[in-house]
């Protein structure tokens, strides 16, 4: 009797645990805004397809936009991630509940803006390329990589700066700027030109969130469509 009442709790852990990290994941990033052609490449699957609004996305999903193309994705705490036209990014990393917010985006090609809210639990959000790891909590930056160096450029808040071997690392803070080499140098942070700053800013579709994200009861997500009010990335940040 006692060995099955024992099985039976045990079991019970699992499940409970189980379920949790179902929730974790399940509705914790939608794609919110598409222009132009948008593809999503499902975890385990060799066929890319059309992606559209409101679409979840899940650890190991890739998506890509194309020429000409754009796309917002936003997670359940208000973060959202905007990719301009040519670029691909495989999320590798997507925790995010009432104890933990915990991303990893991979991004082999193109260009993104990631705007994090503050949340008062561990956090963890890093985008990597080939040359270079940018690790962020509450902050507005931006990533561009060409296919030999990464550039970043913070508006709000601080990000650490390394090589895609965490070495040589650096904290670029706001209206900061540094360049990864693909030889594994970074540079040191530097004030951009007013040409640079608006070359940098320019051509990102909107979809930044202004309200901070409250979790529901139970710390799972209502998985209601998360649509975007209009925004500047730069008010949102500083809202949270």
């Amino acid at each position: 009797m006692k060995r099955f009442v024992i099985s039976a709790v045990i079991t019970a852990l699992i499940i409970t645990a189980y379920s949790v990290l179902s929730m974790a994941d399940e509705g914790a990033l939608k794609i919110v805004a598409t222009s132009g052609k948008v593809s999503i490449k499902i975890a385990d699957s060799k066929e890319w397809v059309e992606a559209v609004k409101g679409q979840a996305v899940a650890k190991h999903d890739v998506v890509r936009t194309e020429a000409d193309s754009n796309a917002v994705l936003e997670f359940a705490d208000k973060s959202s991630v905007t990719l301009k036209p040519n670029t691909e990014i495989t999320i590798e990393e997507l925790v995010l509940d009432k104890t933990v917010r915990k991303v990893g985006i991979n991004m082999p090609v193109g260009e993104l803006r990631s705007i994090i809210t503050k949340v008062d639990t561990p956090s963890e959000f890093v985008v990597k390329t080939p040359t270079a790891i940018s690790g962020a909590r509450g902050t507005v930056f931006y990533v561009m990589f060409d296919g030999t160096n990464t550039r970043i450029f913070v508006t709000e808040g601080s990000v650490d700066f390394s090589n895609a071997n965490g070495e040589n690392s650096v904290v670029v803070i706001e209206n900061m700027s540094s360049i990864a080499s693909g030889d594994g140098t970074v540079g040191e942070p530097r004030e951009l030109t007013g040409e640079e700053r608006e070359q940098a800013l320019a051509g990102w579709l909107g979809g930044a969130i202004a309200e901070f994200y409250t979790p529901p009861e139970g710390g799972g997500n209502t998985g209601e469509d998360l649509d975007a009010p209009e925004a500047t990335p730069e008010s949102t940040a500083s809202r949270t």
